[in-house]
């Protein structure tokens, strides 16, 4: 437990400094960075609008597809425990122990007898029989 304390403490004080670090750097614009005023071959020869524009159009399709097979396999996980509840219930139903329910009635019903309102749960008609 102290070694999620102390790796939660690094990484807020990582994050913190991070932050510090980019409020504290200047905002350069792009007129700035051209100061010779021509661009880079590299730069003009790269349909870079383009490679965005096709990227966030792949990452978005990716995160679809993702979400619809985590969908699925949630769906699974969910059918298999419903189908193990259902067989849990079904064996805890066929055991049977007539000892314990004859002592645990055999208890109830002198519980009852001693209480002061037993009459008021035989008019109620509340008293199992």
């Amino acid at each position: 437990m102290t070694d999620l304390i102390l790796q939660l403490i690094l990484l807020s004080s990582f994050a913190v400094i991070v932050y510090l670090m980019a409020v504290a750097v200047p905002r350069v614009k792009d007129d700035e960075l051209n100061v010779n005023g021509s661009k880079s071959k590299m730069t003009s020869v790269l349909p870079l609008d383009q490679m965005d524009a096709f990227l966030n159009n792949w990452k978005e399709k990716v995160l679809r597809r993702l979400r619809i097979y985590l969908m699925k396999a949630e769906r699974g996980v969910t059918n298999q425990l419903h189908k193990s509840r259902e067989v849990y219930e079904k064996g805890r139903e066929k055991r049977s122990f007539p000892k314990l329910k004859r002592r645990f009635s055999k208890h109830q019903e002198s519980d009852l007898k001693e209480s002061p309102d037993h009459e008021n749960l035989e008019d109620q008609g509340l008293k199992d029989t």
